[in-house]
């Protein structure tokens, strides 16, 4: 019952980063025709600990919000 299509799909990954660390990084593609509308899937989101609650998961979100919207 999975639509195995969906795997050809190209993904996209958001590193966010220091020079010394990674801070988060977020993947995502397209994720089918939900209600006749394409969708986007977001997945493997993952913050350091050391950083959260500055806005890192936001930045990443919004740059896969940017994308889905571009595609």
């Amino acid at each position: 019952g999975h639509d195995m299509s969906l795997m050809r799909a190209p993904a996209h990954f958001w590193i966010a980063r220091t020079p010394e660390h990674i801070l988060g990084v977020l993947s995502g593609h397209f994720g089918g025709i939900v209600d006749n509308q394409r969708s986007y899937r977001t997945r493997g989101l993952w913050v350091s600990t050391a950083v959260r609650r500055n806005g890192i998961a936001r930045a990443l979100m919004n740059a896969a919000t940017a994308q889905a919207k571009k595609e």
